[in-house]
Order: C-alpha cells, then structure tokens, then sequence
C-alpha cells in the first residue's frame, strides 16, 4: 500500500450524527477515482465520545482503506485531541476536518493534486455555510485560477489567507509537529497557534478561493458571550506572533486597530448571554490591559448593564432598519 500524501484529520466528541456525514463527504469522492484511495488518510481521534461515534466510524472502515480511529481511554480536551489526531497521521501533509463540516465534491481531488505537485508548508482554503445537504453532493469544478501560490508569509497572513477555522487548514505534518507548543498554549488555540508558528517561518504557501469546505451549524462558540473570549484571545495569540517572524509593525498596528473594538464585541458578547460575573470582569481587565484606561472603565460600564437591555436595544435597533 502507498504511503498517503494527505491525511485528513477529524477530532471528534459526541457527534455521531454530524461526524457520519463528514465521512460520507470523503466516501464519494474516493469512490469515484479510485486512483484517489491510496493518497488519502482519514484520521479520526475520537476524545471519549460517550454516543455512537465508534459505531459510525467502525461502519466507515469497511468503507474507506485507510481509515485511522484513534480512540481516547478519557477525555483530554480539545487542544490535545486535535494534537493526538496529527500524530496518529502518517501523510505528509495534513487537512482538519470539523467533525460537523462537509468536504464539498470536487475538492479532495484538487487538495491532493497540490500535495502530490506542490511542496508547501502551509495551506488553506475559503469555507461557506452548509444550507442543505444536496449541495456538497453537487460537483464543483475547480480551475488553477482558484489558487494563489506564495512565498511571503506577511503576505500571506495579511490578505487574510491563514483562517482560523479549523477545517479551513492544511499543512505539512513533520514542520507542524516541529513547532507545537507542548504546553505553553492558549486554551482552545493550540491547532492554530501551531499553524501560525509554522507560516511566520514558512517559505511557501497556498491558498485556494474557492471554498471547498461546508460549515455545519452545529457551532454554539458564540453562546454565553463566547464570542468575546475568542476576540480576546486572538488578540493573545497576535501578541505571540511577534516573535515568529512576522513584520512587527504591521502586527503591532492590527493589534491597535483590533483591540479598540473592544467595547463592540463586549456589546455583543452580552447580546448573547455573558454572564455577569467579577471573574469575566477580571479576565477582561487581565488580558486587554494593553488598551488603556480609558477602553477598560468603558468596558467595565457595559459589562454591568444588565443583558435583557442590551438585547432589547439590539432587537429595537434590528427592527427600525427592517422597517427602512
């Protein structure tokens, strides 16, 4: 058997049902080129699912060849998941896959085609909203007009080509395991805060226009103001990336210009149900001390105007704008 080019990497967690159609999304682009099958791995770590993840992927493996399933004696977090999913792969380059999110038909086909012709650190591609599942099923053509070969990691980082949606990744797997943080990472980051490490070092890169990656909808990041913590925390990992090589002053004037939006995404982030609490407080005041006195009292006086009013002027503001 061919040693794979591409491993796709699937962290799992009690999702059978969204993770089924993940693997049905690889299942028929590789059923329909058969030269296809021995480039590509899928790996599933699965992190001590509790429903019928095994069940679903145990299906699969009569399905697909070289179907990976790595299953976790405990839970041990996200971060070291998406880790144990890397190192259970043996392809020279590696493409997450959300265990929600579809590989649209057409796509697997191009991604290895850059692998097998292309040698590259790091990788990405566009994402869209999955609305219905005929649409993945449908074929897309896809043409080398779609994508953008670099050699500029500035470049590259700054036209907004390296995402950090998980599935929206693709990298070569020996430079990625090289440069992961054993411990030192932000939680929730770890996956990301790699990539990046790797492209501020990186001498080539790709990346393809047109989506080739579904989002499910099964996301509730944004639940319980979470999307404040993830504003904050990109700001952490921006921070990071002054010392990988990156241009420093254009990082350190994204970092300006991002974290004066504060007082917007703390709205939000209570929009959506951010508790109330002295310890969000604090975590505010700990990790965007950077922005100043002023930001932060400003911040603190939103953060205690109760949620219902916040809602209600959104919703009013929401409505008025219909009506215009």
């Amino acid at each position: 058997m061919k040693t794979p080019i591409l491993s796709i990497c699937i962290p799992t967690y009690n999702r059978a049902h969204h993770l089924a159609n993940a693997l049905e999304s690889i299942l028929c682009q590789l059923e329909d080129s058969h030269e296809l099958s021995p480039l590509v791995e899928v790996v599933v770590s699965d992190n001590a699912s509790l429903d019928d993840t095994r069940s679903v992927v145990l299906h699969y493996q009569s399905l697909i060849p070289n179907l990976i399933y790595s299953r976790n004696e405990e839970n041990i977090g996200f971060d070291y998941n998406t880790l144990r999913a890397v190192q259970s792969a043996t392809g020279t380059y590696c493409w997450y896959l959300g265990d929600d999110d579809i590989i649209i038909n057409g796509a697997l086909n191009v991604v290895v085609g850059i692998c097998r012709d292309l040698t590259f650190d790091i990788g990405g591609t566009n994402i869209e909203l999955l609305t219905k599942e005929s649409d993945w099923k449908k074929r897309r053509i896809y043409t080398p007009d779609d994508t953008v070969v670099m050699h500029d990691p500035n470049k590259y980082y700054f036209n907004g080509y390296c995402q950090g949606t998980l599935s929206a990744l693709i990298f070569r797997r020996d430079s990625w395991l090289e440069v992961v943080p054993k411990d030192n990472f932000i939680e929730g980051w770890l996956y990301y805060e790699t990539v990046l490490c790797l492209l501020g070092r990186s001498q080539k890169q790709f990346f393809i226009s047109k989506p080739m990656i579904m989002a499910g909808d099964d996301c509730r990041w944004a639940e319980n103001g979470g999307e404040l913590f993830t504003y904050i925390n990109s700001n952490a990992v921006r921070r990071r990336m002054l010392d990988w090589g990156f241009d420093i002053s254009r990082m350190k004037e994204e970092l300006r210009r991002n974290e004066k939006q504060l007082p917007l995404f703390l709205l939000r982030a209570k929009g959506h149900g951010l508790p109330i609490t002295l310890k969000n407080l604090r975590f505010i005041w700990i990790n965007m001390h950077h922005v100043g006195l002023v930001y932060l009292i400003w911040a603190s006086l939103i953060f205690f105007i109760p949620n219902p009013i916040i809602r209600l002027i959104r919703d009013a503001r929401k409505h008025v704008s219909s009506t215009l």
